[in-house]
């Protein structure tokens, strides 16, 4: 169970330049006792991109995706395949979380045709559920902390856009030539 307070983003836009700050507070509970005290997980996120006239640049994590989901197809893997839809939803989902420095998850259909998104590095983990009508689920693990648990679109958006930047800090931190490594594979 979560219980979010959600104030608006500030958003500012000048020229080409476009800055945010969001703030997410989440109530967790823990998932073992419905008797335990609630404790808060809070989130803030601050940022800026340069906005392009003209048409967008996708990022390599989109790019790959985009490669990777063609093989996941309903056309190439029948009923167990992601729908166009889901394929759409998850682009969209990753143009909104991803930079050009992030890495790329691991993607995967589930029963229900719901795609799987999975980052991990070392200790840390992330996975996002995306279907028809968005991300509905999202589980996230920080080195030392409990695992967090969001199925509210907006605030797993958010939430991803921070963890999958740390994912990329830290890889680049252990790894700084990862990108190139992947080139050649």
């Amino acid at each position: 169970m979560s219980e979010l307070a959600w104030p608006e983003p500030d958003i500012g836009t000048s020229g080409t330049s476009r800055t945010w700050r969001k703030k997410a507070v989440v109530l967790l509970y823990a998932p073992r006792s419905r008797d335990a005290e609630p404790f808060e997980w809070s989130l803030e996120y601050s940022g800026s991109e340069e906005q392009s006239s003209g048409e967008e640049k996708e990022t390599p994590a989109v790019a790959e995706a985009r490669n990777t989901m063609r093989s996941l197809s309903v056309d190439e893997l029948g009923a167990s395949g992601l729908t166009q839809g889901v394929q759409d939803r998850v682009l969209e989902f990753l143009d909104a979380t991803t930079t050009e420095a992030s890495t790329f998850p691991s993607i995967v259909p589930d029963d229900d045709g719901v795609a799987v998104l999975h980052w991990v590095a070392g200790e840390r983990s992330l996975q996002v559920d995306v279907e028809e009508s968005g991300p509905t689920y999202l589980w996230a693990k920080e080195p030392g902390h409990e695992a967090v648990v969001l199925t509210e679109a907006s605030a797993i958006t958010v939430c991803a856009r921070v963890n999958v930047r740390r994912i990329a800090e830290d890889v680049t931190a252990v790894n700084p030539a990862w990108r190139e490594r992947m080139r050649r594979l």
